[in-house]
């Protein structure tokens, strides 16, 4: 990118433009397709997906069949991209953008839309004292999906109560040597029936009521110790790799004090997936109330369309 790139963007007018192509953003892109509606997808990615390449075990839980993982889903996701000749612009992000006027600014160029979809999808949470343990960077890990061969044979302890943490443990525990769930409280956040295949797993440890407090190992990691939420008191267990699923923060930065949010940083949306900014909707994992379900973001984005297509031919009346 040079100077004059950045002090001079293009301008670029386009009817819709999506903010994201993970499963909501694609499929609002899709249906917009169905109204002969001319759509822009923006992605930072490197491909359509979102999340999705992040999740290492089977999607059992969609009416369009059941895939092996995330990257599974992904490629059909590409598949419909490209058989729907959908303009996706990927490896863009949005620098700046003023929602009251749908101005969205990338490095080089400035888009003036008609109407926007936000679906800008999440981002892991991070150990709250992340540099503390940067000497043990490298067995630390928040995504699993490209380093499946990392555990094999080790100790692995896993961070987190929710179903990421779970069904990771399970799904760790056929080859790494050990498995153990660590959760700052007595009761999961997963799913019950989640929740019960875990404490049926025997091979998996729990240690509730309990945070990490520091990291141990001369050459790589080789022990964590943890720290009771309830007295205080602490102990120390093997582990040579550390997983940590402690939940997600949406990427909404970019929309703060131009729309509204809650204390979490959720947008806030209506049954149409309409937000406070008139012709701005959004979906996904970025709303609130949120369900975090693929199938659910989807629905957000087959939602928006229709809003979007209402919105549009309103203009024209």
């Amino acid at each position: 990118m040079t100077n004059n790139e950045t002090q001079n963007p293009q301008i670029e007018n386009v009817e819709v433009i999506v903010l994201g192509a993970g499963p909501a953003g694609i499929t609002c892109a899709l249906e917009l397709n169905e109204y002969r509606i001319n759509c822009l997808v923006l992605d930072r990615g490197s491909l359509p997906g979102g999340q999705l390449p992040e999740i290492p075990s089977p999607i059992p839980n969609l009416p369009l069949g059941i895939y092996e993982d995330g990257r599974a889903l992904q490629k059909s996701l590409c598949d419909a991209v490209s058989s729907a000749r959908i303009r996706v612009d990927l490896n863009e992000t949005v620098l700046n953008c003023d929602l009251s006027k749908l101005e969205f600014q990338t490095a080089n160029r400035i888009y003036h839309a008609k109407a926007a979809f936000l679906a800008t999808g999440y981002r892991l949470r991070r150990l709250p004292d992340e540099e503390k343990y940067a000497a043990f960077s490298k067995e630390i890990f928040y995504n699993t999906g490209s380093v499946q061969g990392e555990f094999e044979g080790k100790n692995v302890a896993i961070i987190g109560g929710g179903d990421s943490a779970l069904l990771e443990a399970m799904e760790r525990v056929a080859s790494a040597r050990s498995v153990c769930v660590i959760h700052r409280s007595e009761s999961f956040k997963a799913r019950r029936h989640v929740i019960d295949d875990l404490k049926a797993d025997s091979r998996i440890q729990l240690h509730t009521n309990m945070v990490l407090n520091n990291m141990i190992g001369a050459d790589g990691l080789k022990q964590i110790e943890l720290r009771s939420t309830t007295d205080g008191t602490t102990k120390t267990i093997d582990a040579e790799k550390l997983i940590v699923k402690i939940g997600y923060a949406p990427n909404t930065e970019i929309f703060k004090n131009q729309i509204d949010m809650d204390s979490s940083g959720h947008v806030r949306v209506n049954a149409e997936c309409g937000t406070s900014v008139k012709a701005v909707y959004a979906g996904g994992d970025i709303v609130t109330p949120g369900f975090d379900r693929i199938a659910n973001a989807m629905g957000n984005g087959l939602v928006a369309a229709r809003s979007i297509r209402k919105y549009l031919e309103s203009l024209s009346n």
